[in-house]
């Protein structure tokens, strides 16, 4: 590659050469330079080396400007973005409400990944008089289709209302609504004017979690009603109203029926009816509840994640011999076994969980924090064995146990090293 940069006693009157070998590069210096044509090439009379480091830092240099140039260029995106998608939304709020709304700023804060290079919308935050709500607009183009969560509360509220008129001796846990076309809670589109709640839910999805006690939902045409606007509704009947009562005040309500499936599964000895509609399928009660002489257990799949499928072709069956001495004792860790409470037992749930509720009265006399289901599991995987400690729901102390094939037992570990299995600590 030639140079930009001529000497003016050079007789050919050409630019000087830059030559690289290798890692170096040699560049003319002298006030007198002459060239000889040899092979296809030019030898230099004399020449000056520039170290790699130099060139480095020019390439980062470079490399430093262009990033530059990019955050500069994103920046001006964003900001023709944000000012395309505060018109929407405010001629979408002032046709739908008939005010004039002021943007505050893009966010996240409320619903996140809403603003990224997958979505045509932006979030932004507004606010009317002394009250902020926010607004998904379309940010690349001009477009009235918006969504909102401005009246969200008040028709959660008349949903709920509609509910506890119908059901007054129930108690709402979760009722949650968004527009039918995206998935952020409380984004709705329909203008709710007090009386149109029919037609607002009809454009809505979302789900609603009830409790009761006693009561028998076989004929509750309330949950029909809300099923056939395309909302997932479960309602469970508790025995007694103490029970309803304890399992709403330790009810996740943030959660989704699709993860919390194993708060009602605790409480499966109270539940006394049960009903489910999702998309027209309609569960009801069914659980398995079976005993031994020490304990009661339940088994529930995993496969369809079902609160309430019969599966009372699972056994507990007790065992004449020490199988789980021999097992944590090729880990060393026989010693967590040194007091047993229970007979050992094998189970093999295939796959699914397994929960066992042991009655409260039968451990009266044990310090329940340092009692614990010693299990082995036959899965071949490395984390195979440990100690499921109680939580107390109701009368019960009550234990899960992971799916395949186990074998367990309830364990005191009171005066004991704290038992952590090796492949917790490996890991």
């Amino acid at each position: 590659a030639s140079g930009l940069r001529q000497r003016g006693n050079n007789p050919f009157g050409i630019p000087c050469l830059f030559l690289f070998v290798g890692d170096t590069l040699f560049i003319d210096s002298s006030p007198a330079i002459w060239y000889n044509l040899h092979k296809g090439g030019f030898a230099m009379k004399k020449e000056r080396k520039i170290n790699k480091s130099t060139i480095v830092s020019i390439i980062c240099i470079v490399i430093a400007l262009f990033c530059m140039g990019v955050r500069l260029a994103d920046k001006y995106k964003q900001k023709a973005q944000f000012k395309q998608a505060s018109e929407n939304a405010v001629r979408y709020i002032s046709e739908k409400y008939g005010f004039d709304a002021e943007v505050l700023e893009m966010t996240n804060d409320r619903y996140r990944w809403s603003f990224s290079e997958y979505s045509d919308e932006m979030e932004l935050k507004m606010k009317y008089g002394d009250r902020e709500f926010y607004v998904f607009a379309d940010r690349t183009k001009e477009s009235s289709d918006c969504w909102d969560d401005y009246q969200s509360e008040e028709i959660c509220s008349a949903a709920e209302k509609l509910l506890n008129e119908n059901l007054p001796e129930g108690k709402i846990l979760s009722l949650k609504l968004c527009d039918i076309e995206v998935d952020y809670y409380n984004l709705i589109k329909t203008y709710y004017d007090g009386t149109n709640l029919d037609e607002v839910l009809e454009s809505c999805k979302g789900h609603i979690e009830m409790v009761l006690a006693d009561t028998d939902l076989s004929d509750c045409e309330i949950a029909d009603w809300f099923s056939e606007k395309g909302i997932f509704i479960r309602m469970t009947s508790f025995d007694t109203r103490e029970r309803m009562e304890e399992f709403a005040e330790r009810f996740d309500k943030d959660s989704t029926p699709q993860f919390n499936y194993t708060d009602y599964q605790k409480y499966a000895p109270y539940i006394t009816d049960y009903l489910e509609i999702d998309d027209g399928e309609v569960t009801r009660l069914d659980i398995g509840i079976q005993k031994t002489n020490e304990f009661e257990y339940a088994y529930f799949p995993v496969e369809w994640r079902t609160f309430s499928r019969n599966c009372r072709d699972i056994q507990a069956v007790p065992l004449d011999y020490d199988q789980l001495s021999k097992s944590f004792g090729y880990y060393d860790e026989q010693y967590c076994l040194s007091k047993p409470v229970s007979r050992q037992y094998s189970f093999d749930s295939i796959y699914g969980d397994v929960w066992i509720y042991y009655p409260l009265e039968k451990l009266k006399d044990y310090d329940l924090d340092k009692i614990g289901v010693a299990w082995y599991s036959c899965g071949g995987f490395s984390n195979n064995r440990d100690i499921s400690r109680a939580e107390i729901c109701g009368d019960y102390a009550v234990f899960h146990l992971p799916f395949g094939e186990n074998y367990f037992m309830l364990v005191d570990n009171s005066g004991q090293e704290e038992y952590i299995p090796g492949w917790k600590k490996e890991n």
